[in-house]
């Protein structure tokens, strides 16, 4: 029977893929292999950050793909220190041909989620 679960999941997955789940993403036009690009910042109306009140900037950001892990601290801080940073944009588990993506970012969120980052380095729990 688990098996039989598994093997239906995993065919529902290779047939219609991550990229089913969000049909209304925008995707800019394909230029050059090395510079594809995924625009999110379309449609985004909030251009300052909630949590450091200054304007964000819009910045290129590699995307990786695979499935992440989920860390519950992690994403409680970034929600409250950091929400307009990340090293990279996760774009589901199967490979697309894009290679960055077009994200708005805070330039405190980043100083933020560096100054977490190595402190949760230094007192690992």
């Amino acid at each position: 029977m688990t098996c039989r679960l598994i093997l239906l999941i995993a065919a529902v997955s290779l047939t219609f893929g991550c990229e089913s789940l969000w049909p209304d993403r925008q995707r800019a036009a394909q230029p050059a292999a090395q510079s594809v690009v995924v625009d999110e910042t379309r449609g985004q109306t909030n251009k300052v950050c909630e949590v450091h009140h200054i304007p964000l900037q819009a910045e290129l950001r590699p995307i990786s793909y695979g499935m992440p892990i989920f860390d519950p601290v992690f994403t409680d801080a970034q929600h409250r220190l950091f929400p307009h940073w990340w090293e990279s944009w996760n774009d589901g588990c199967i490979q697309g041909p894009w290679k960055y993506v077009r994200v708005l970012t805070c330039y405190q969120c980043r100083s933020a989620y560096f100054i977490w980052k190595r402190t949760k380095e230094m007192n690992p729990e």
